[in-house]
């Protein structure tokens, strides 16, 4: 029995009927003001929660609702009250590259799963898109990192629930690496990569101690569990967006004091399962073995260079479920061949550049300059992890969310930047930038 059928067995038409009107009735009682925070934190548990085998009836019950969580999404962002930013053209260009995808699929045996995958892939990038357009200053950037933050912490404290019950068996289906609840660790993974830098950054700009307290808590969590995994590039993401964080904390010695305790828990922990724990994968490549598949994927590109599945007989678009090729980029030119694979490069590259920028004129944009630097890192670590993984582009996963919402971001920021000396600085940094908003003036 393929997932499909699982899914479709699970969420019958009767359920399914019964979701939305949970879902409707949940986007009228919650406040207007809380229904994006909300629906991201909702959205974040779901999209874990079918990662979970163990779990069975209720992970496919997961897999099957979360298109519905991210629709809920873009329609609370697109009812979110407040201003609007005017999205670039560029940024548009995810959901209509994902839209096009669609007519790459025409000749590919596994028609029906493929089209599912790429319309959940388009629906993601929707969904972004509708939330970047509410971050209009630091106060709704935050709103957006208070939901993921939340979601990352529920889900994160549940995988916790695993390893404190029976720590032997959170480690037997990874084979030394922590898997909880039968996931996939380099999965897993990611929901801590992510977790720790925004739960940091949360537990810093609190403005509460209580709060500063309880992120910091979820931080430790998310640390301790992304080095269980034994995952690099988990860690890796983990650490590089948190480097600016790290770099402010520096100038509040208390803060340094407590996170080289939070430092000694992790350490500590880890050790404590050192005998479950297969640390020396850190030190092992497979280069080789990652080189002959990608040969093995770039001689089937070769193929079809131009068109992809669109030219190609008797081919399976699902093939990377069966030949990992642990590069997003050529899953991408597997899929579309040149003519899909440039533009989604270029847009890539577009949004990576503009990310530096952004980062080097941090100072002077309506923005907290360490929420730059983070997503100025989150956005160079998913260019980086897509050399490495697929996951990047991938409809099942947070991190692929936050990598379209990020880049949509950095696409809209309007440039050059005006600076006004003289005048005092709005929130952040030592000028002005301009805004573009759909319900006000221009902010200059």
């Amino acid at each position: 029995m393929d997932r499909l059928q699982e899914i479709s067995q699970v969420l019958s038409l009767q359920s399914l009927t019964v979701v939305m009107l949970i879902a409707f009735a949940a986007y009228i009682l919650t406040p207007g003001t809380l229904r994006l925070r909300s629906g991201l934190a909702v959205l974040v548990v779901i999209s874990e929660l079918g990662k979970f085998l163990d779990f069975g009836i209720i992970s496919h019950f997961a897999k099957g609702l979360l298109p519905i969580a991210y629709v809920y999404v873009a329609v609370a962002a697109m009812t979110h009250p407040g201003p609007r930013r005017e999205m670039s053209i560029y940024a548009w260009g995810y959901p209509f590259l994902a839209f096009v995808a669609l007519f790459y699929l025409q000749n590919v045996l596994d028609f029906r799963l493929a089209v599912i995958f790429r319309a959940q892939w388009l629906i993601i990038c929707v969904a972004a898109v509708m939330v970047g357009r509410t971050i209009v200053d630091q106060a709704s950037l935050r709103n957006v990192l208070v939901g993921l933050g939340i979601g990352m912490a529920l889900a994160s404290s549940l995988t916790f629930s695993s390893l404190v019950m029976n720590p032997a068996i959170a480690f037997t289906w990874g084979y030394g690496r922590f898997s909880p609840f039968g996931t996939n660790p380099n999965q897993i993974g990611l929901l801590f990569a992510l977790a720790v830098p925004i739960t940091l950054y949360l537990s810093i700009t609190a403005q509460s101690s209580g709060a500063r307290a309880i992120y910091g808590v979820f931080f430790l969590i998310a640390a301790a569990q992304a080095v269980l995994t034994v995952s690099r590039a988990s860690m890796g993401i983990a650490l590089v967006p948190s480097l600016p964080i790290l770099v402010r904390m520096t100038r509040q010695p208390l803060l340094v004091g407590l996170a080289i305790l939070g430092l000694v828990f992790v350490a500590y922990y880890s050790a404590l399962h050192g005998e479950d724990v297969s640390f020396d994968r850190l030190y092992a490549h497979g280069v080789h073995e990652r080189m002959e598949t990608a040969s093995q994927m770039w001689s089937m590109i070769r193929e079809n260079l131009l068109f992809g599945l669109l030219q190609a007989r008797h081919a399976y678009a699902m093939v990377m479920q069966e030949l990992n090729s642990h590069n997003a980029y050529l899953d991408l030119l597997y899929l579309g061949g040149l003519t899909l694979g440039l533009p989604h490069f270029l847009l890539f590259g577009m949004g990576h550049c503009r990310a530096i920028r952004a980062w080097l004129l941090r100072n002077h944009l309506p923005f907290d300059p360490v929420a730059m630097g983070l997503l100025t890192a989150l956005s160079l670590s998913a260019l980086a992890h897509g050399f490495i993984n697929c996951t990047v582009l991938y409809p099942t996963y947070i991190w692929s969310f936050v990598n379209v919402l990020v880049a949509g971001f950095f696409l809209s920021l309007p440039f050059p930047v005006v600076i006004h000396r003289g005048l005092p600085p709005p929130i952040y940094g030592n000028s002005r930038g301009r805004i573009r908003t759909s319900t006000g003036p221009r902010l200059a």
